[in-house]
């Protein structure tokens, strides 16, 4: 806190040996400053001019000024006798009584004292004050007849020189419990978070109530003892944070600190260095308490190591299980003694173990999505794309009918990674098998971006199909299947959406026949244009 300097101005030095002006509490004779009185020196040698003449008045009008105020004042000099008193402190704390001009400030404590809930705090805090005339002090106390608190505020009174010619004491009163009513000490003290002022040279020159907590409870210093953070060692945490960020000139932070292993309490630590031009004067320690976090971030790592057991028991063990199942199948599909209802069960059964597969192998694939998705987003041809699709799908339906017509556009590129392959197989592969006829036909058309200065513009790729479609009220249901309670095979199209989505993309359904959804759908997937 910085001292405020109430300098005195020349006509002050400037007043006649004896000048008699009005004091707050209605007297004339004592209310005079003596140009040789302690604390106020005059230059009475000086030639008298105009403005010497005009001093008495300019006396007066300060003495108004503060008057009219309304807050209750009190100057002293520096040997802690009494100048002068604003009418409201007359009136707060002295009424009826004579003027106190020329008294010691310590003889009006008992009669002012008597106002307060605690007149023994009072005289305690303000002794201490007039001990020490050169400091900036503040204090508040509660009033005996009223619930009112009065907010001390004193300030050093200083001459151009540097020298403390008395003090300024303004006392205002508030309404308990508002923010006016709060010193900058008490509001810094009330906040959770730690604070640690240190200088240049790692010496500690503040905490804050919580600060001090933190350096007794988890640093094992008595805070009143702690004189530097370096006997902490230059490898502590705390110790190279602020050398980083003095060091650096910019801000520095040490993340889940933990003080001991005993205690499972973690703290993140920011460092803010104090500068000005090119001087760095010192840093702010910030300490906040991130147990809570911490602990939910170990939650999730044990959880992660659970989801882990699980992918590789999927991936691995049940999937085994599955291709011993579907080698005895395959087997037995070439036994020459089945009857027809015979074989449609054995295919039902091998396109079970075939599902099951995929199920698997499409959850490793939104695990995967779900972590990185969002990485390696290159330009990517979309022609090239397309057409690897195309080519996979009708290779996966062998025996089958499948007609793809495409209309590809010669060059384009969009904005992915290796993930878009998964966004055309499943809406192709799905098209394929909600297709009850005998061939199957399905549609791609792709659209270049219609307003190139749209930002960010998009390729737009519809496939149709002649499915048995999707009713309106279920579409939004087969995107959110992740996360969700509803009920289904699988996960394909929810995971179709996620990577759409971490692609920057957009994707929704129409109808092939307008009206009529049981004709087939139209999926519309738009991917950023690179």
């Amino acid at each position: 806190m910085h001292k405020q300097n109430i300098k005195t101005n020349d006509a002050i030095h400037s007043i006649s040996p004896v000048i008699e002006v009005p004091d707050g509490s209605g007297n004339q004779g004592p209310g005079r400053l003596a140009a040789g009185a302690p604390g106020m020196q005059g230059t009475a040698s000086r030639p008298a001019d105009a403005r010497e003449e005009n001093q008495p008045d300019m006396l007066s009008m300060m003495r108004n000024a503060l008057d009219s105020l309304g807050e209750a004042v009190l100057i002293t000099d520096s040997d802690g006798r009494i100048q002068w008193a604003s009418k409201a402190f007359y009136a707060q704390y002295l009424p009826g009584s004579g003027s106190i001009v020329g008294q010691d400030r310590i003889a009006i404590l008992d009669a002012q004292a008597r106002h307060f809930k605690d007149p023994r705090l009072f005289k305690e805090n303000l002794t201490a004050m007039i001990a020490s005339p050169s400091d900036k002090g503040e204090a508040e106390w509660e009033l005996a007849d009223r619930h009112m608190i009065i907010h001390l505020r004193a300030y050093p009174i200083y001459d151009e020189a540097g020298k403390v010619l008395g003090r300024v004491e303004t006392y205002r009163e508030e309404e308990p419990g508002t923010i006016a009513c709060l010193s900058d000490r008490e509001v810094i003290d009330s906040v959770p978070t730690g604070i640690i002022g240190v200088d240049e040279h790692l010496n500690v020159v503040y905490y804050n109530r919580s600060g001090a907590e933190f350096v007794y409870s988890r640093l094992g210093f008595d805070p009143r003892e702690l004189k530097s953070i370096e006997v902490l060692g230059q490898d502590h945490p705390l110790v190279r944070a602020v050398i980083e960020s003095l060091s650096g000139r910019r801000m520095a932070v040490a993340a889940g600190y933990q003080a001991s292993p005993e205690t499972e309490a973690y703290y993140d630590m920011t460092v803010t260095p104090l500068a000005s031009h090119r001087h760095v004067s010192g840093a702010v320690v910030t300490i906040t308490d991130v147990t809570g976090r911490q602990k939910a971030l170990a939650e999730v790592q044990q959880a992660r190591k659970y989801d882990d057991f699980f992918i590789n028991l999927m991936s691995h063990d049940i999937r085994n299980f599955n291709q011993v199942s579907m080698g005895y199948l395959e087997m037995l599909e070439l036994s020459e003694n089945l009857n027809e209802e015979e074989r449609q069960y054995l295919a039902k059964a091998l396109t079970g173990v075939v599902g099951s597969n995929r199920l698997i192998e499409n959850v490793r694939t939104a695990r995967t999505v779900i972590e990185s998705g969002h990485e390696n987003i290159v330009p990517t041809d979309l022609r090239k794309v397309l057409q690897e699709d195309i080519d996979h799908t009708i290779k996966a339906h062998p025996g089958q009918t499948v007609q793809i017509n495409a209309r590809l556009p010669a060059e384009g590129k969009v904005m992915a990674n290796q993930y878009i392959h998964e966004i055309f197989r499943h809406i192709l592969e799905n098209a394929v098998k909600y297709d009850q006829h005998p061939q199957k036909v399905i549609d791609i058309d792709v659209a270049e971006p219609a307003d190139t200065r749209e930002a960010p513009a998009y390729w737009t790729i519809r496939i149709t199909d002649r499915g048995r479609g999707i009713p309106e009220d279920r579409r939004r249901a087969i995107f959110e299947r992740i996360g969700q309670t509803t009920k289904g095979s699988g996960i394909g199209m929810s995971m179709v959406n996620m990577i759409v989505n971490k692609l920057g993309g957009r994707i929704w359904v129409e109808d092939r026949v307008p009206g009529d959804y049981t004709q087939g759908s139209v999926f519309v997937v738009q991917l950023q244009r690179a």
